[in-house]
């Protein structure tokens, strides 16, 4: 599905100069922490649909912000819904956005030939998001999983300073001291991080995201590979982080109970009250 090498060669002549991916970089977060994210961030939850407008009369009613009310979305319920599940094998291994197709031939075609406002329009983010049904299958898997090694660097949400360290290193570039900010604690009410804590929640996510859960181990694998390869495994900071994280270790996160089984423990359960207790006006 995808424009043949030939072809974007011809239609962005620098591109013979480079392997596919040789550029491009990205990011990934753990499923369930993304998902409990976009619960709480507008316009990415179907209580407050206002950008991308999936399902017009349905999604989107006023007073649904918080996602508790008559007719309202609870968090399992948005997890479950297609649009809202394996986002990052759709967008990584799903080409069958309509629009993509109608890109990709406009990008073979001479630049004198090129539709102006096609040429505008013709952002992937923009144009084939991730918030929409697609038929996924092992190929698709199997193609974001492809698309992720062209990647020159991938890093990971929850190990942030770790990836940074990596993706300086990927690029050749002297990391500054101000290229690392200490993080703020958290002393006011995170409703997101008291989510992110519940056990039943996350098999809930787990369910409806096995494919992004697939894929998310084998970008994790490929992360710890590229470390090493690096020579930043020995690295102080490095080892705390992913110590801390459970990362590159026996965590295998197409293990369901062992990725939710993290937060059944009387400490995960103690961090959850304390966290509740910031946040005294709001119902659980």
């Amino acid at each position: 599905d995808a424009l043949p090498a030939a072809a974007a060669k011809a239609a962005r002549p620098c591109c013979s100069q480079r392997s596919p991916g040789s550029a491009s970089m990205t990011m990934l977060r753990e499923p369930f922490r993304r998902a409990a994210s976009a619960f709480h961030y507008g316009g990415h939850n179907p209580n407050q649909d206002y950008i991308y407008a999936l399902r017009p009369g349905v999604f989107h009613k006023r007073g649904c912000a918080s996602g508790r009310g008559r007719g309202c979305y609870g968090f399992e319920e948005f997890v479950a819904l297609e649009e809202y599940s394996n986002v990052l094998t759709t967008f990584f291994g799903d080409y069958g956005c309509g629009k993509v197709q109608q890109c990709l031939s406009h990008a073979a075609r001479p630049a004198g030939a090129r539709s102006r406002s096609l040429e505008r329009g013709c952002s992937l983010v923009a144009i084939c998001h991730s918030y929409r049904n697609a038929t996924l299958t092992r190929a698709s898997v199997a193609r974001a999983k492809a698309a992720l090694d062209d990647h020159a660097f991938v890093g990971l949400t929850e190990a942030y300073t770790t990836s940074v360290k990596l993706l300086l290193a990927t690029f050749g570039v002297t990391p500054q001291k101000s290229d690392f900010r200490v993080q703020r604690g958290q002393t006011a009410c995170h409703r997101v991080a008291v989510l992110r804590l519940d056990a039943a929640k996350c098999r809930a996510a787990y369910a409806s995201n096995r494919l992004d859960y697939e894929l998310y181990e084998h970008a994790h694998r490929a992360f710890c590979t590229r470390l090493a390869a690096a020579g930043l495994r020995d690295d102080p900071d490095v080892v705390a982080e992913l110590a801390a994280a459970e990362l590159c270790g026996t965590l295998d996160f197409t293990d369901a109970a062992a990725v939710c089984g993290r937060l059944e423990t009387p400490a995960a359960d103690a961090k959850r009250e304390k966290l509740r207790a910031k946040c005294p006006n709001l119902p659980w």
